[in-house]
């Protein structure tokens, strides 16, 4: 018994547009973009620890408490 084979497929063509000739920049904004709110408002609506009274050496040491 002959087998019969299969002739392969035609190539396939993919044809990608045309690309542009001359490509422009982009306009420059008219203003610079600013912070939405001022530095100082940020800072005061951030929590920052108070300095303690106590050094740390103290308030970290296992004899605080006994000096």
């Amino acid at each position: 018994m002959k087998r019969k084979t299969s002739e392969p497929a035609p190539p396939v063509r993919v044809s990608l547009p045309k690309p542009p000739s001359r490509v422009s920049l982009p306009s420059p904004p008219d203003k610079t973009l600013s912070a939405l709110l001022p530095e100082t408002m940020l800072a005061m609506a951030l929590p920052v620890p108070l300095m303690a009274a106590v050094p740390v050496k103290n308030r970290l040491s296992t004899l605080a408490g006994k000096l």
